[in-house]
């Protein structure tokens, strides 16, 4: 049984998390953004604004879902790859914030629809080849409170 599992994020995030107490589920600050600056452009990309990111996401997560991300392993290449910068971790029990396995949630989703399965094949895929294990991959369907980390 795995006892610890890990959510990796930025330092930037890390103080949010911090002032807030939560993880919250992927995208939230595109989300924000597509509310606050929605002509505004991620710096990782220029060429979109947050509105249209957001709107993309949406449309891609109706089908795969929305989570709080984490991993047994002690990196995780997938984020890094939009965003040069510092990882900071944060260790949880998968038995104290509902934590499933991701191939498993992966499964049922992919079940559901063509488009399901064709979009998650490819994040998983894209995942892979960036080097990292989605057999060691975990997510939570709420954002997670950061009080029940491990310290």
């Amino acid at each position: 049984m795995v006892k610890e599992i890990i959510h990796y994020t930025s330092k930037t995030s890390y103080d949010s998390i911090q002032s807030h107490g939560f993880i919250e589920l992927e995208a939230f600050n595109i989300e924000s953004a597509s509310i606050t600056n929605p002509t505004d452009s991620p710096s990782y990309d220029p060429n979109i604004t947050f509105e249209k990111l957001w709107n993309d996401l949406k449309k891609q997560m109706k089908h795969t879902g929305r989570y709080v991300w984490f991993t047994e392993e002690d990196t995780c290449s997938c984020i890094s790859q939009l965003q040069s910068y510092e990882k900071i971790a944060i260790r949880f029990n998968p038995n104290d914030i509902n934590a499933e396995k991701w191939v498993d949630v992966a499964d049922r989703m992919m079940f559901k629809s063509n488009k399901a399965k064709k979009l998650i094949r490819v994040l998983n895929n894209n995942a892979i080849q960036n080097g990292d294990d989605i057999s060691k991959w975990w997510v939570c369907r709420e954002r997670v409170d950061i009080n029940l980390a491990i310290t």
